[in-house]
């Protein structure tokens, strides 16, 4: 009777934590996400959640699913962007992420023939100073973008890319050399 108790109450408690964790998403991904809310209150919320921010340049209609994210100095974060954390996103110091752009951490490995969407499995981004994300780019898992990089407008970048380049296109690749 007293392991049937104690499984109980763990079920409980992992409820009751489970509803405070999705309470707090959908408070982070509507009030405080909202166009009303004060660029500064925002900072103060997202930093009390767990976001490892230092700007205040995030605009609204962000989403964020989990607090699992690190911005940089003087970084702005445009309208509508969309942090799918469940690894970790580090963006550094004076960059720019542009509208709509997806920085999702969570793939699959390819499963058999008869269900391709395998286990699933989480991979760090990280996007190095200086980087312009243009409108509507997504980044995939376990991607770098290393320093000064620009990454054009609806691309998709599914590898690393090194410091200093304009990238662009479906899979995003190198187009030239930026000026150091």
């Amino acid at each position: 009777m007293g392991t049937s108790f104690t499984a109980s109450a763990v079920d409980s408690l992992w409820a009751v934590k489970t509803v405070l964790r999705v309470a707090a998403r959908a408070f982070i991904n509507s009030v405080v996400a909202a166009q009303l809310m004060p660029r500064s209150i925002r900072r103060i919320i997202l930093r009390a959640w767990g976001v490892d921010t230092k700007t205040k340049e995030i605009h609204p209609r962000f989403v964020f699913s989990s607090p699992n994210v690190s911005i940089g100095e003087r970084t702005v974060i445009n309208w509508c962007v969309f942090f799918e954390s469940a690894a970790r996103i580090t963006i550094g110091r004076d960059c720019g992420i542009g509208f709509f752009s997806q920085l999702i951490t969570t793939t699959h490995d390819v499963g058999p023939s008869t269900r391709r969407m395998g286990p699933a499995k989480s991979l760090p981004i990280t996007i190095g100073d200086g980087t312009w994300i243009g409108v509507n780019v997504i980044v995939q898992p376990g991607v770098t973008i290393g320093e000064g990089c620009i990454i054009g407008a609806g691309s998709v970048v599914t590898g690393d890319c090194e410091p200093n380049g304009f990238y662009a296109g479906t899979p995003a690749r190198r187009i030239r050399d930026l000026p150091v």
